[in-house]
């Protein structure tokens, strides 16, 4: 799979609230940030929290890509 279609099977299965199946994308040495917490995310677990929490807070959240600016390869 290439990183476009990672990113967009990850917000397919995130929508469709299905947390495993997008942490299962996600390589398990990622390191990322979410500027609304200002918090470091790390690894799939990382990942599976933070997706799970929105879930919670906000249970009929639907994301859309706008633009995916990916490359690389893994």
């Amino acid at each position: 799979m290439n990183p476009e279609d990672v990113v967009k099977a990850f917000f397919d299965r995130w929508n469709k609230r299905d947390v495993d199946g997008a942490v299962a994308l996600l390589d398990s040495k990622l390191v990322g940030s979410n500027p609304l917490v200002l918090q470091r995310i790390v690894g799939r677990e990382g990942i599976r929290k933070g997706t799970e929490a929105y879930n919670k807070a906000f249970p009929d959240l639907k994301m859309a890509i706008t633009k995916i600016v990916a490359q690389g390869g893994g």
